[in-house]
C-alpha cells in the first residue's frame, strides 16, 4: 500500500500511479531530447546554455496534458534573462511544437512566451 496525502492507497492503485508517473517522465525526457536536437542543429544554443527549469516544466505540462500557458511564461522570462531574444525564443517554442502533432504552438501560449520575454527584457 501507499499513501496519496493522507489516504492510503491500494497496492494496485498505488502501482498504476507509478507507472503513470513513470510513463509521464519517459514521455517528457523523449521529448526534451528530441527539441534538444533540433535547437543544437540551428545553433541557437551551446548544448549547456539551452536547458532550464522551464525547458522540463513545458515538456511535463504538454505531456501530462496540462495548461503548457505558465510553463511557456516562464519559459519566455527565463530565454531574455539568458539574453535570448523574443524571435529566439519564439523559434525554440516553435521547434518544440513542431514535434507535436498541432505541428505548431497554440496563440495563447505564443502570447504567454512573448510578453514574458518582452517584459523579461524591458525590465533589465
Amino acid at each position: 500500500m501507499g499513501m496519496d496525502g493522507d489516504r492510503w492507497l491500494s497496492a494496485k492503485a498505488a502501482e498504476r500511479r507509478a507507472r503513470t508517473s513513470y510513463r509521464h517522465r519517459t514521455d517528457a525526457v523523449m521529448l526534451r531530447e528530441a527539441w534538444r536536437a533540433g535547437v543544437q542543429e540551428i545553433g541557437y544554443a551551446p548544448p549547456g546554455d539551452w536547458w532550464t527549469p522551464a525547458v522540463d516544466a513545458l515538456t511535463r505540462a504538454i505531456v501530462q496534458g496540462r495548461a503548457p500557458e505558465p510553463p511557456a511564461a516562464q519559459l519566455g522570462r527565463e530565454r531574455a534573462a539568458a539574453g535570448w531574444t523574443v524571435e529566439q525564443a519564439l523559434g525554440d517554442l516553435r521547434l518544440l511544437y513542431r514535434l507535436l502533432p498541432a505541428g505548431t504552438p497554440p496563440p495563447d501560449v505564443v502570447t504567454a512566451l512573448v510578453e514574458a520575454a518582452g517584459s523579461e527584457g524591458t525590465s533589465t
